[in-house]
């Protein structure tokens, strides 16, 4: 069982979205959403979703400039993996912060509900301390 935001659970995390096969529009134009949690037990942990030639990707190397960065707390994290917030909630309740090219915003939706159907296969597997 993988620890929450741990190199090899973002491994998993990475695999259930490549094995998830949600599909963005081909010709949309590639877009990187980038997430931050500042106080996770291990120390920060960054990772970026992703999308573009019609698929949604997970890296841990951040080699891009993204384009919206969702950045979040500990707890709010782990309440968005374990299924009791989604984060638009978490947005409007104050405890999730979006920057970066907001307008782009709606163009998020496919990698956040690729993020949120890809945390659901992993709850069952994953160690929330």
């Amino acid at each position: 069982m993988a620890r929450y935001l741990s190199p090899e659970w973002l491994a998993e995390l990475a695999r259930a979205i490549k094995n998830d096969g949600l599909a963005v529009p081909t010709g949309a134009a590639p877009l990187v959403v980038a997430v931050h949690v500042a106080d996770a037990p291990q120390g920060p942990v960054d990772y970026e979703l992703e999308a573009a030639n019609g698929r949604i990707t997970l890296r841990t190397e951040i080699p891009h400039r993204a384009d919206v960065t969702l950045s979040v707390d500990f707890a709010t994290a782990r309440s968005i993996a374990t299924g009791m917030l989604n984060a638009q909630t978490a947005f409007l309740a104050g405890t999730a912060r979006l920057t970066g090219e907001l307008t782009r915003l709606i163009e998020c939706q496919p990698i956040f509900n690729a993020l949120e159907t890809a945390l659901a296969t992993l709850r069952d597997h994953t160690e929330f301390d």
